[in-house]
């Protein structure tokens, strides 16, 4: 029998958004094992291994969750355009095409 999976959230700091670059700072995960409510505030737990990382903006639960759910669903829609661009270049190079150009960010 198969466990469930835990509910989770996974993302990077926003500054590696920001540029378009892929970013080299490592993944952050958050596990779940209640539903906050939507209105409370996520804060940094205390722990003298986090004091090193300066503040933290204290953000609402739901608006966290919007947060890595868009970036979450923009990752499918860049993959899913990435297959098909192979899938299109792969197709013309088999008829002796020109590959299709790559769409401009």
């Amino acid at each position: 029998r198969r466990l469930r999976a835990a509910r989770h959230r996974v993302s990077r700091p926003s500054s590696s958004h920001s540029s378009g670059v892929a970013s080299t700072s490592p993944r952050v995960a958050a596990t779940f094992f209640f539903r906050p409510s939507g209105t409370s505030c996520l804060v940094m737990p205390p722990s003298p291994l986090l004091a090193g990382l300066g503040s933290v903006k204290r953000t609402p639960f739901q608006a966290w969750l919007n947060k890595t759910a868009k970036n979450y669903e923009r990752h499918k829609a860049r993959a899913e355009e990435k297959r098909k661009h192979r899938e299109a270049k792969a197709a013309a190079e088999s008829a002796g095409l020109p590959p299709p150009p790559k769409k401009s960010p």
